[in-house]
């Protein structure tokens, strides 16, 4: 009795081979995967330039509130105010400090932009004459350079608090901003 089987496999003949459907559809995921994580750099990328944005932003912000506050701290004459803006003055310039070391992880150093920008791009103008050139350091500036080497190496927020005090008591010629910084990075 002759058999007769009738097989029809669906897979040979006119269409793709199956190798051919399985390269289509990991090819496919692949460049899904890929858009999606094109997308999620995209998106980290625009997060970063906003927070730089925000971050250069706040700094410009603390300049000015910093630069205010120095005003201020110079015009004033009543020692009970004179102290609260000193005080004012190293929180302002610790803020200051702390942005521009944040700004750091965006690859951007502050200190360089704000040597490099003076106002109507001029830039100042420097002392003549052969006593400032020849003179050494006044005693209280090597007392304040002793002090400093004395306290070693300091965070970002002590160096400004150190900095401030220190161009403060300069400007005065007293030793008490500078009390008042060591007390503070103390």
């Amino acid at each position: 009795m002759p058999n007769y089987a009738n097989f029809q496999i669906p897979f040979l003949g006119g269409g793709p081979a199956i190798s051919e459907q399985i390269l289509q559809g990991l090819h496919e995921g692949f460049a899904e995967k890929q858009a999606q994580q094109d997308l999620a750099l995209k998106k980290q990328s625009v997060q970063n330039e906003t927070t730089r944005s925000n971050v250069l932003n706040q700094l410009t912000q603390a300049q000015i509130a910093h630069e205010a506050n120095v005003s201020a701290y110079e015009k004033e004459t009543n020692p009970i105010k004179k102290s609260q803006l000193l005080n004012d003055l190293q929180e302002s310039a610790s803020r200051l400090a702390l942005l521009k070391h944040q700004l750091g992880y965006f690859g951007l150093d502050a200190d360089a932009i704000t040597r490099s920008v003076t106002p109507e791009g001029i830039t100042p103008p420097k002392a003549t004459g052969t006593s400032t050139a020849t003179a050494g350091p006044t005693p209280f500036e090597r007392d304040m350079q002793k002090t400093e080497k004395l306290l070693g190496p300091l965070t970002p927020e002590e160096q400004a608090i150190w900095e401030n005090g220190k161009s403060v008591a300069t400007r005065s010629m007293s030793a008490a901003p500078i009390q008042a910084a060591i007390g503070k990075i103390s």
